[in-house]
């Protein structure tokens, strides 16, 4: 039993980390498009 809450927990970690990354490119990519916005009007 002990196992199987460990893993979960686990599984949780991973998934955190993974969602924090995907969040990250995202910003990232948000950031790129504004500013590719605004070099465009000048």
């Amino acid at each position: 039993m002990r196992s199987v809450l460990r893993r979960v927990r686990l599984t949780h970690k991973i998934a955190a980390i993974g969602a924090a990354g995907v969040l990250g490119l995202v910003v990232v990519g948000v950031v790129y498009f504004i500013e590719t916005r605004l070099q465009e009007s000048y």
